[in-house]
Formats: structure tokens, C-alpha cells, sequence
């Protein structure tokens, strides 16, 4: 994340209006030990991810870029709400997305959380594992993302197929 806000003002000066940068932290597949202090904790990795983010939040503002950036922070599962034997969680279906920066229409949820109880009505597992369905699918988010990059709406279904299933293609997440 520094490199990258170290490059966005060069960008700026040339003239390009958006880019797309990918950053993986990636040890979040917590099987085991997802508690503690050991250094692939959630404990342990999450205060890391929130200074970092906030620090690349801060520069951007800094750099007058903050109607420029859009941070969508994303993973690609999510954990059951059971724990397993090992003192982790095992891989399940919903999770929480979630984006910063000047465009981003802040402060709301979108969607509905789910109601965490084992076996409840919002546990979509036949074994009551805690295995949620998530209410907005990734490629709302996606194609919230790529409108606001400049994808034209009639092209949202080309880029994301799955998209043809919800009658809501986007979702509200860019101020307007």
C-alpha cells in the first residue's frame, strides 16, 4: 500500500484517471490457532491491516486524491460461525465486504447480517456449522466498482455473468 500511494500522484500527472491495483495480505485461512498471539492470528493480523489501510487512506487525502480512490477490501469466503477442533473456523459462504475513500457512500451496511445463531434461521448448513448465505453477491460489488471506473451499465452482465440471477445489479455503494 505504500508503493502504490507513493504512485498515484505521478499517475495523477500524467493524466490517467483510474487504475486498478491488486494487493494480497492472504494468511486469513485460519483452520487453527485463529485467536492468540501468535503472528498468523486474526488478533495478531488484524490491527496490522487496519493501520496500514488507514495510513494509505490518510496519504491519499493528503495527496488531494481522495475523490480519486476507492479501497474494496474482499476476501474469497468466508468462516463458518462454529469453531473447529483446532481453535480456527472452517471455510464457509458469506463474509463481509467492505470499501473506504472520498467516493464511497460511507457510514452504511448493505445487506442484511445474518442472525449467528448455530442452526438458526439464517444458517444455511444442514449440519448447523454456521455457514451463512450472504444477501449481496461479490459481483454487485464488483459492478459497482467497475461503474464507478467507467463500465457502461449496459455492459455489467458481459463482465459479470452472474449478474443475469439479481434483478439489483449494483448495489448503492458510490456516492452519486
Amino acid at each position: 500500500l505504500r508503493s502504490i500511494a507513493s504512485v498515484l500522484p505521478f499517475f495523477r500527472q500524467r493524466g490517467y484517471r483510474r487504475q486498478i491495483f491488486l494487493v494480497n495480505w492472504g494468511r486469513f485461512d485460519t483452520h487453527a490457532n485463529q485467536r492468540g498471539s501468535g503472528e498468523e492470528t486474526q488478533d495478531a493480523q488484524l490491527p496490522v491491516v487496519a493501520k496500514a489501510l488507514a495510513a494509505f487512506d490518510e496519504t491519499n487525502r493528503a495527496n488531494g486524491l481522495d475523490l480519486n480512490v476507492v479501497t474494496a477490501v474482499m476476501s474469497d469466503f468466508g468462516r463458518t460461525v462454529r469453531p473447529g477442533s483446532g481453535g480456527g473456523s472452517e471455510h464457509a459462504w458469506a463474509n463481509h465486504l467492505w470499501a473506504i475513500g472520498g467516493p464511497v457512500a460511507g457510514g452504511t451496511v448493505i445487506g442484511t447480517f445474518p442472525n449467528p445463531v448455530l442452526g438458526g434461521p439464517d444458517d444455511g448448513d444442514v449440519q448447523n456449522n454456521g455457514r451463512h448465505v450472504p444477501t449481496i453477491a461479490t459481483d454487485q460489488m464488483g459492478a459497482a466498482l467497475m461503474q464507478w471506473l467507467g463500465l457502461e451499465p449496459a455492459k455489467l452482465v458481459e463482465a459479470f455473468p452472474w449478474l443475469a440471477n439479481f434483478s439489483q445489479k449494483t448495489i448503492p455503494l458510490i456516492r452519486a
